[in-house]
């Protein structure tokens, strides 16, 4: 890579790799999730892992923009009006399994099967709790 690509956030977006999406959920409420079912998800923040194939730019839009087709177990989430996107974190070198694995392995409360229809993990869509200090507080455990 050129000095100083990555300091440029479009080249950023440019990239392939796993990604985190956290999700706030205003209050709780039950959806529907493709095969997986009925889902009644709790009032709190939840980190989604996933991977951008293309590139984080289109995987981004495609979730700021709401999803018109749904096609991942996420697409039916954030959908619903309850949920807010809070961020995403951008991980270049690490697979998305390695990192729901890492929030299996620390007690992270997980939804069964969601996001995971393609791999061996528990699932890809973890409860991290009720504010933002529950956040802050468990994030350290990806670096």
């Amino acid at each position: 890579m050129k000095n100083g690509y990555l300091n440029n956030f479009n080249n950023i977006l440019k990239l392939k790799g796993s990604y985190i999406l956290i999700i706030k959920i205003k209050k709780k409420f039950k959806a529907n999730i493709g095969k997986i079912g009925e889902i009644t998800f709790k009032k709190g923040y939840y980190l989604y892992i996933g991977s951008a194939k293309k590139t984080y730019k289109s995987r981004i839009l495609r979730y700021l923009n709401k999803i018109k087709r749904k096609h991942w177990h996420i697409d039916y989430l954030i959908i619903n009006k309850n949920i807010i996107i809070i961020g995403f974190i951008l991980l270049l070198n690490k697979n998305e399994c390695d990192i729901s694995n890492t929030l299996y392995n620390n007690k992270f409360k997980y939804i069964n099967r969601f996001g995971c229809s393609d791999c061996k993990c528990k699932s890809h869509l973890y409860y991290v709790g009720r504010d933002l200090k529950s956040l802050a507080t468990n994030i350290h455990i990806l670096s």
